[in-house]
């Protein structure tokens, strides 16, 4: 009888914890129909058996509100459980919170590196890179490169994505043993997937000649690559080979073209760089207002750089007190906007001509090559344009696309205007390298 009643209650126990493991299955079932309440409850039920990943999937649903109220309250207590019983996803999410501050924890990176380090120690590749970052950085502990590229190194192995750039640029900086050969093949690694920050430092390599050999053309393949992503550092080393020739044809339209870009992200070199295309008038008209705005920007920038304060007082001494006034306003507005979009920004006397009270204004741009919106006209029509710079043409095409005429086409600064005899629905291609302003009249 004995051994009968052993047996059952052996059986009940076996039960018990499958019942368990399927409560957590089910549950994952349950959200995999997006049947986010059952998963809930199924989660309650497996972490009520100690299912340590029901605690962290119930940290997850109350995270996002997936079939529950959502509350940060709730996911930390769930998350904190689960890291407590030694749940590396839930360690690392403890971490991240503290290191973020948000969603129900104060910022504290001491505290961030103690879950980071647990997590990371299970092998959990996001934890090892945000620890390997903590020592880059020296958030929550002492600064220590060496450290930094243990872990960036540990994570990338497992093929985590953001420890590769970082991973690079251990083996390129001072503090830890420089080894370009192993920059380089985790700068390519991250630029084949895409990465634009990869791309960008490969470029480097092989414009320097770091453990590849040196290929100007090559770096600028991949400076364009990281550039057409809007990666600003690739922006303006792309423009300063354009701008010198070097890899590249020299060309100082397309120089311009990618120095406004990185500029116009607020990246403190090239708004200096860009500042002086606007005093020496390289693809763009002279324009000291222009160029004593970006080079202060810089100097707000990089308060220490002494080349940048030589520049702008000589700038400075070419300006009229009203020009200086402003340029100070435009530098203000720039601040205000952190430093972004500062090309956009024009001067509060800006000259540039009106269009007539009965002519459709199509467009105010500058320094680029861009379309106009569509427009109709019943009958003949006249194109009017004013234009500032080194070159300016305007192709007339059909709402479809196909060429209809050359509205414009000239070199130097100046107003012009040409007649077109069939109304019809159209856009403007238009190129330009400087500022220019464009209205038509219809009949």
């Amino acid at each position: 009888m004995k051994k009968l009643l052993l047996a059952v209650t052996i059986m009940l126990l076996l039960n018990a914890g499958v019942a368990c493991a399927g409560a957590f299955e089910d549950g994952q079932a349950a959200n995999g129909r997006e049947d986010w309440a059952e998963g809930a409850r199924l989660f309650r039920l497996a972490a009520k058996q100690g299912d340590v990943r029901a605690l962290s999937g119930l940290g997850f649903l109350y995270e996002l509100g997936l079939g529950v109220v959502r509350s940060d309250v709730e996911a930390i207590k769930w998350y904190r459980l689960a890291a407590e019983k030694g749940d590396a996803s839930s360690q690392f999410d403890i971490g991240f919170r503290y290191t973020t501050g948000v969603a129900g924890l104060e910022q504290n990176y001491a505290k961030a590196v103690i879950w980071y380090r647990l997590s990371a120690a299970q092998g959990y590749a996001a934890a090892q890179y945000y620890l390997g970052r903590a020592y880059a950085v020296g958030d929550g502990v002492t600064r220590d490169n060496a450290e930094a590229l243990k872990w960036y190194r540990l994570a990338a192995s497992q093929g985590y994505e953001l420890a590769q750039v970082p991973l690079g640029r251990m083996y390129d900086r001072d503090g830890v043993a420089r080894n370009y050969a192993e920059a380089v093949r985790w700068y390519r690694i991250a630029a084949a997937r895409g990465d634009a920050e990869g791309r960008f430092r490969l470029g480097n390599e092989y414009y320097d000649g770091s453990g590849v050999t040196q290929d100007r053309a090559e770096a600028v393949k991949w400076y364009r690559l990281a550039a057409a992503q809007g990666n600003d550092g690739a922006q303006l080393c792309l423009g300063v080979s354009y701008l010198v020739g070097d890899g590249v044809a020299k060309d100082s339209v397309e120089a311009f073209k990618w120095m406004k870009l990185a500029a116009a992200q607020g990246g403190k070199h090239a708004m200096a760089v860009f500042g002086l295309f606007y005093d020496m008038e390289l693809g763009a008209g002279r324009d000291y207002v222009r160029a004593y705005m970006w080079l202060t920007l810089a100097g707000i920038r990089e308060p220490k750089d002494g080349h940048t304060d030589k520049l702008l007082g000589d700038i400075t001494a070419k300006l009229a007190p009203q020009q200086l006034a402003e340029a100070q306003a435009m530098v203000q507005e720039c601040e205000e906007q952190k430093f972004q979009k500062c090309d956009l920004i024009q001067p509060a006397s800006d000259t540039t001509p009106k269009a007539p009270p009965r002519a459709i204004e199509l467009s105010w741009s500058g320094n680029n090559t861009s379309n106009t919106r569509p427009f109709g006209v019943d009958g003949p029509w006249e194109l009017h344009w004013a234009a500032t710079g080194d070159l300016f043409s305007i192709i007339i095409r059909s709402e479809a696309g196909d060429m209809v005429g050359v509205g414009a086409n000239q070199t130097g600064s100046g107003d012009g205007s040409s007649f077109q005899p069939k109304g019809g629905r159209y856009f403007l291609a238009v190129s330009g390298i400087g500022q220019w302003h464009i209205w038509i009249t219809p009949p």
